[in-house]
């Protein structure tokens, strides 16, 4: 059954290996991933469905990775750090069934055969799959369609975890608007704070269906990457009872980190 989720930014920073003197910069962040990782170290879910906007993205498909061998790995090589891979074993049954209730469903779907996961990916399991050494993944990325594939694919998981006998726990990897602050690499917009803001009211007030509709081709003004997977996210827990909670947001270089977390009641 699905017993957690997480939505969880992916700044490099955060990793001490890679941001070095910039991680202190991300100490809401970092705060509010470690007290999730203690919450799954005592209920230990055995798969974690992770589900990231920088995989090899298909205009219109879903893009579940693969790996030829039983796990996949995670490195932070591409941004000058060696040494420093990991390796967490693939849950095949669940990936199997995954891509099987997709096709019947006609949710555009791709398989990616690759062992290597993504920074999207790799960045916050560093802080959360430690505490679950043992934990299965579950590996797919969003598709730039609209709202409903993504709602779609929340009750696809859904109705998946609630007939398995495995405790399932979700991560969305995403981000808020990369236009919040003037020493945003990607430019400032006031839409991004005003849009920020939005998700973050709507969030703390349990105001899921609000944020569900809005239209997601209204959204590049203000360079998100985290809304997909948010609407997915909240599809899945649609109907299951739970507790929620906005752990932290914070915007270092203009990006809007916000960490929260959905435990089953």
């Amino acid at each position: 059954m699905l017993t957690h989720a997480i939505y969880s930014p992916h700044p490099p920073a955060i990793i001490p290996a890679i941001g070095q003197g910039d991680t202190k910069k991300f100490e809401k962040t970092i705060q509010a991933l470690l007290s999730i990782a203690l919450e799954l170290k005592k209920n230990s879910p055995q798969t974690l469905i992770v589900l990231t906007p920088h995989a090899e993205i298909e205009i219109d498909k879903f893009v579940v990775r693969v790996p030829k061998s039983s796990e996949f790995i995670a490195d932070f090589s591409e941004f000058g750090v060696s040494n420093n891979s990991k390796t967490y074993p693939r849950d095949r049954l669940l990936t199997s069934q995954l891509i099987e209730n997709m096709q019947a469903k006609d949710l555009q779907t791709s398989i990616l055969e690759t062992e290597k996961l993504d920074f999207g990916s790799s960045i916050p399991l560093h802080f959360l799959a430690s505490a679950i050494p043992d934990v299965e993944i579950v590996n797919l990325g969003v598709s730039f369609g609209g709202v409903e594939v993504h709602r779609e694919l929340g009750e696809i998981i859904r109705e998946l975890a609630e007939k398995s006998e495995k405790k399932i726990a979700l991560l969305v990897s995403g981000e808020l608007s990369h236009q919040v602050t003037k020493d945003s690499p990607h430019g400032f917009s006031p839409a991004g704070i005003e849009w920020d803001e939005g998700i973050i009211k709507n969030l703390k007030a349990g105001r899921f269906e609000k944020i569900m509709q809005q239209d997601i081709f209204e959204l590049e003004e203000i360079e998100e990457c985290g809304f997909r997977g948010l609407v997915m996210l909240l599809s899945a827990f649609e109907k299951i009872p739970y507790t929620h909670e906005v752990l932290s947001y914070e915007a270092p270089g203009g990006i809007g980190c916000l960490v929260a977390s959905w435990v089953r009641s």
